[in-house]
């Protein structure tokens, strides 16, 4: 009785243990994608903080664009005033 037993009992440890392998197999997959999407999640972030640097000093360019911009329309105001006043007849 023992000696039929034992084939039925090393057969399922064999499915056990084949599907223990597989099923480490599987883990290790997946641990692989998960440390891969970790990286690219990393790489996502530094990217973000560059793109949020540069609105930054866009943003700061603009500032300097549109000071500029005022200076020469009122210095463009003065000399139009100066311009008139000075080739007006007296």
């Amino acid at each position: 009785m023992f000696e039929s037993v034992l084939p039925s009992v090393n057969m399922r440890i064999d499915k056990v243990v084949k599907s223990v392998t597989e099923l480490k197999a599987s883990l290790e997959y997946s641990q692989q994608e998960i440390d891969n999407l970790k990286e690219a999640a990393d790489a996502i972030d530094d990217m973000e903080e560059e793109i949020v640097d540069i609105q930054r000093g866009l943003h700061k360019h603009e500032e300097k664009l549109d000071t500029s911009r005022t200076k020469a329309e009122e210095t463009m105001s003065v000399s139009m005033e100066f311009l008139k006043k000075t080739s007006s007849p007296c």
